[in-house]
Parts: C-alpha cells; structure tokens; sequence
C-alpha cells in the first residue's frame, strides 16, 4: 500500500454543508477523544452504535452519521476528510453490526431519542434497496500480501501525517468466491463465511491491494472487497463515526 501525501489543511468554507455542520474541536485530536452525545454538532444527524466483542475484536459504542458525505472522494481522500474533523471510517464488521441494528427497528439517534420507524426505513432505502441511482460507501479494509497470505488492514487512522492501520491480521475463514452470501455469517473481520440461495446481498471476495466499499443498484446490493482506493464518482462517499 503506497501511503498518502501529508494532509494538507483544509479551508472549512470548501466543505459541503453537512460535512462542515460536523467539524468541532481539535483536528489534531486522535479518535478518541473526538466530541459525542449533546457536544457534537447536529448531534441528531447521528445514530448510536452500541459496542460489540467479536472473539479478539471489540470496539466501544459509537456514533454514525445517518448521511454520508465527502461524496466524489477515494478511498485515501475520504480517510484524510474524516481524520480533519475527529471522525473515522466504519470496518466491515462495525458496518455489518450497524446494518442488523438499523434492521432489528430498535436505533436511537446522538441525543439518545428512539428514531421513528419511518426514519429508520428512510435509512436503509439508502444503503440496501434495490433501485436507480447506484449509492455507495467506502469501507475501512484494506487487503495485501504478508509473507505469500492475504491479510486484512482495518481501524486505519492518520498517524504523523500518513494513514496507518491499527490492526493487521491474517484473513479468517470465509468466502473466497464471488457469489451471493449471507451477509450476517460474517466473522470478526466482517466477511461473510456462509453462502446463499437467496440474491439478496453480492459479495466479491477480497483480493490483495484492494480496499472493500458497500454499494446498491437497480441490479443487486453487493459487498465489494475488490475495489481500486483510487477510484472516485459522485455517488460514492463515507459515513462518518465517532467514538461515543
């Protein structure tokens, strides 16, 4: 993986409005102890992800925000917007637990209120139905060769100005095909390891120097773990999460 620029600051008034109302703090604060809850601008436009162990991955509770934005970004671009204003990329596995949450009907948004159950099928319109335009969001995986294996990179953060990932890891079993698959057999790095007779969610198996998005069209819904970081298009972009 050939590793960004330095980040160049960025002027706030050439941002979107949406990125832009989600800026707040220090840009030089790591993840961590990015701003949450009643502190975070438009804390509304958020959602809480309640904190999961997977095996040996777990992560905190989070925040995701119900739109994504830094449309037309790639795959590098998107993790240096969000590194400016205190966000982060979701994994495969935290976007899978944020789709069966959004599923199970039961989300409450940044301020703690319960979402109305119009809002939450608004949500998943967006991200899962099957329709014209395409829509499509950068995941946070990236797959490369470690010692002759396919290893996944996941949890990447700006680290003295060039994105690093925090966790490095062999591929764990799953489905090594391109086919349809059941997209909640995933494993702790998020891949599905089951597949299925129904057509409901494409998965394209990961292959080095790629990176993983999730997308939707008039055809199929289709987890990609085989995307170019450097590709970009309009409908393309990320949603923004912050620890809680």
């Amino acid at each position: 993986m050939t590793d960004p620029k330095p980040i160049v600051p960025v002027n706030p008034a050439g941002l979107d409005e949406v990125a832009k109302s989600l800026l707040e703090g220090d840009p030089n604060l790591p993840p961590s102890a990015s701003p949450t809850g009643s502190n975070i601008r438009n804390a509304e436009n958020y959602v809480i992800l309640p904190g999961k162990a997977h095996g040996s991955y777990s992560y905190p509770d989070l925040v995701v925000a119900v739109e994504k934005t830094h449309l037309n970004s790639n795959w590098n671009q998107a993790h240096e917007a969000l590194h400016r204003e205190n966000a982060f990329m979701l994994s495969i596995r935290q976007y899978v637990d944020f789709l069966q949450m959004l599923k199970s009907g039961t989300v409450y948004n940044g301020r703690g209120t319960k979402l109305a159950s119009g809002k939450v099928d608004e949500i998943l319109d967006e991200i899962l139905t099957k329709r014209e335009p395409w829509r499509a969001e950068w995941l946070d995986a990236y797959f490369k060769d470690v010692n002759d294996a396919l290893n996944i990179s996941y949890e990447h953060r700006i680290v003295n100005g060039q994105l690093k990932p925090q966790r490095t890891e062999a591929l764990e079993n799953c489905v090594m095909e391109d086919a349809y698959v059941n997209l909640f057999s995933a494993n702790k790095q998020g891949l599905p390891t089951v597949k299925a007779r129904t057509q409901e969610t494409y998965f394209w198996y990961p292959r080095k120097d790629r990176v993983a998005r999730f997308r939707a069209d008039s055809d199929g819904v289709y987890l990609d773990a085989n995307r170019v970081p450097a590709y970009s298009d309009s409908s393309l972009g990320v949603r923004a999460a912050r620890r809680k």
